[in-house]
């Protein structure tokens, strides 16, 4: 009885933690005073010491629905700090402007774009037909717009760029990177549009998506 009660409580804390960092980060918009401030980042980060060399390459490490409830809760476990401890230097907020649980096309898009927009959209603007009460309306013109970036931001500096996922290269946060849509579901438009964007080098899954439907065959979604 012992073990249940206290598997029982562990499970109880996961929970509290998991809804704690979400709903902490759907309302940490507030306070910022710059214009359309919740659905941008501008948070300055100071460098690490011994930093000050010209950087070459820029590695982005993406652990999917990794919040910092997850990162305490390891700390719990494991009683100790962890590695990535002495290298966190900021934080990016990553909520989404109409739920207070962020899906991983709103937080990718937080992270290749800087911009806050609606679950479901890959690096385009957020629709203002369902924004959370603790956020402002997104302004008219943001709206279902393209977000440039980081990646497409590289490219035009000549840099060359890639995307490397243990998913499908067309899963919702590689996506944010390299595609625009409103629907992360639309896999097959991600892949097209991954293709005309050039990315140097691209690993994971997804190659049925390049793969040619043959007349009066269903697509891979209709399949699926």
């Amino acid at each position: 009885m012992e073990i249940k009660e206290t598997d029982t409580l562990w499970i109880i804390s996961i929970i509290g933690l998991l809804l704690l960092g979400n709903v902490t980060s759907a309302v940490a918009a507030d306070g910022n005073s710059s214009n359309n401030s919740d659905f941008t980042d501008s948070v300055d980060c100071k460098s690490r010491a011994g930093s000050e060399a010209e950087i070459k390459n820029v590695i982005v490490l993406i652990p999917d629905g990794c919040s910092q409830s997850v990162e305490t809760l390891a700390r719990w476990y494991s009683g100790k700090p962890l590695e990535l401890d002495n290298m966190v230097t900021g934080t990016v907020s990553t909520y989404s402007t109409d739920s207070i649980i962020t899906d991983s096309s709103s937080a990718a898009t937080a992270f290749a774009a800087g911009y806050k927009t609606t679950n479901g959209f890959v690096s385009v603007g957020p629709s203002n037909s369902s924004v959370l009460s603790t956020l402002e309306i997104p302004p008219e013109e943001l709206q279902y717009r393209p977000l440039a970036t980081v990646l497409e931001g590289s490219k035009l500096e000549g840099k060359a760029t890639g995307l490397i996922a243990t998913s499908r290269v067309t899963h919702a946060t590689p996506a944010a990177f390299a595609a625009h849509v409103d629907n992360r579901d639309n896999e097959t438009e991600i892949m097209k549009q991954m293709v005309y964007e050039n990315v140097d080098v691209v690993f994971g899954g997804g190659s049925s998506y390049l793969t040619p439907v043959a007349d009066g065959e269903k697509g891979l979604m209709e399949k699926t």
